[in-house]
């Protein structure tokens, strides 16, 4: 009914049939939704010492739904303790981390606000809300206008902790459908520093960053060619510059050739506090070609090469970073696939850095380096009960050796629930006299379904790196619909002694006024 070229993904929505039905659906009426809770914790910082603290909160969100396509969310002193943890990582880059959202009001009708930009290149990044402050309230409109708009606007106050000020958080977008599948969207951002009343004013009260931007997003209708041009412009306070981004990716696809070309562009004076900005200072060149064979066989779909060749510069366009990749992958009939890859690397550090993180043997600014690498990947068929994804890499890494093992693997006890680990070690060797380093990184996780109403997510992970073991376990009942009771432990420790650092037990109770 819906034929999909082999060379796209099965669920791509290029396409997709299309439903007509007889006679349309009446309109709905407005409908709200009330979602109170509360909750209390007990918590102790053995590493401050002191007393067991004791705190109690409560809060309320609502949903309210202004027609079929539009819908108002507020929340009032949200609590999200019952959102499970971030999988860690092992950290050997100069550029800070991306961990992924993972609190439900953000999440409804995310691409109105987080699509806009690209992967390291984000103006807006829900994670920064809430991050160091307490959210105290905050809503948000989005939906569609129309068959054509779609819209979203979003306010969002935090309160002070510390020497931290409260701010407010403004993310308003639009998002209009061109042609046959492309859109243009646009978007503007505000954070301001506010000042609690009865408080002293702060230095920097008026302080405010705002970023705003249009993106393209091209989809044609056969699906052959994707790709995504933006500008952005940051403003911040007098006595700091203004600056801007821009971006500009196209890719070709058919049945047989993949072809990419990505520019990008973030000048030193770009400033997105609500955003992820992996880097700034830099011009970026990308082209990418990959080609596939379609063997007549009965294990192998496709195989075939892909190179990428990826060039940094500095604001001078002088090189800074540069990457050549050479990459050969099969993937079979099962949708298990291998790949064996290799790849040249070179940079010139802009500021002193420490390539492990750890031991504080830091390299010198303006020095560069140059390494080989090489590596084996392996997917597994994601339909199996058990299933997991292998990789090892052996060569270079700045002026010492690295090699790695790392890994995911999964069983499905069906219909009761799964068992995960996350592993991941790292060798790493440096010439005297600067210290080698080992780290191991590992997180077992179960996930229990004992009813269709209770459950249980028990979380252990061991990061060699930040010399931390973290646990956490959360038992959820969901004794009415949308309604539940959970029960939150998490602790940290020291992995040498299994001194405890800090641990709190929460139990929150929610229920759905429908």
């Amino acid at each position: 009914w819906a034929p999909v070229p082999r060379q796209f993904p099965t669920a791509s929505l290029a396409f997709t049939g299309t439903l007509i039905f007889e006679e349309a659906p009446p309109d709905p009426k407005m409908h709200v939704s009330l979602i109170p809770y509360v909750m209390g914790e007990v918590s102790k910082d053995h590493l401050e010492g002191g007393d067991s603290e004791w705190s109690g909160e409560a809060g309320l969100d609502a949903n309210v739904s202004l027609s079929t396509d539009l819908t108002l969310d507020l929340t009032v002193n949200p609590d999200y303790s019952q959102v499970e943890v971030d999988e860690q990582m092992t950290n050997l880059d100069r550029f800070e981390l991306f961990f992924p959202e993972k609190r439900q009001f953000f999440l409804e009708n995310k691409d109105l606000f987080t699509s806009y930009g690209k992967e390291n290149i984000r103006p807006f990044f829900s994670r920064r809300i809430g991050l160091t402050n307490p959210v105290q309230a905050g809503a948000r409109l989005s939906g569609k206008l129309n068959e054509d708009m779609r819209i979203g606007l979003m306010n969002m106050q935090t309160g002070t902790r510390g020497d931290v000020p409260a701010a407010n958080y403004t993310v308003a977008t639009m998002q209009h459908q061109v042609f046959s599948r492309s859109n243009v969207g646009a978007f503007f951002i505000n954070k301001q520093l506010t000042v609690p009343t009865g408080k002293e004013r702060f230095e920097d009260d008026n302080r405010f960053n705002r970023v705003f931007g249009v993106d393209y997003n091209l989809a044609s209708a056969n699906n052959r060619w994707n790709g995504k041009a933006f500008y952005h412009g940051s403003v911040t306070p007098d006595g700091l510059s203004n600056g801007q981004a821009a971006s500009a990716t196209v890719n070709y696809s058919t049945q047989h050739w993949d072809l990419d070309w990505a520019y990008d562009y973030v000048d030193d004076d770009y400033r997105a506090e609500t955003g992820y900005i992996r880097r700034t200072g830099y011009h970026l060149l990308a082209p990418r070609a990959e080609y596939k064979f379609y063997p007549a066989s009965e294990k192998i779909a496709n195989h075939g090469p892909d190179v990428l060749y990826q060039s940094i510069f500095d604001p001078q366009w002088n090189l800074t970073d540069r990457t050549i990749q050479f990459k050969y992958e099969f993937v079979f009939l099962d949708r298990s696939n291998l790949s064996l890859n290799y790849r040249r690397e070179y940079i010139k550090l802009r500021n002193p850095f420490d390539p492990t993180h750890s031991t504080g043997d830091t390299l010198a600014a303006n020095t560069d380096y140059s390494w080989d690498q090489a590596e084996i990947e392996y997917e597994s068929d994601p339909r199996s009960l058990l299933n997991y994804d292998l990789s090892a890499g052996y060569g270079g890494f700045f002026h010492g050796r690295r090699g790695y093992v790392q890994g995911n693997l999964k069983y499905r006890i069906q219909p009761y629930g799964s068992i995960s680990l996350n592993l991941e070690y790292n060798d790493l060797n440096f010439p005297e006299p600067y210290k080698d380093a080992d780290f191991w990184l590992l997180g077992p996780k179960f996930d229990i379904t004992f009813t269709r109403s209770l459950f249980l997510t028990m979380f252990w992970q061991y990061n060699e790196q930040i010399d931390n073991i973290n646990t956490n376990i959360r038992f959820q009942w969901r004794y009415a619909p949308v309604s539940d009771l959970y029960i939150v432990y998490t602790d940290n420790y020291f992995p040498e002694n299994f001194r405890e650092k800090n641990r709190a037990l929460v139990a929150k109770l929610s229920y759905w006024f429908n």
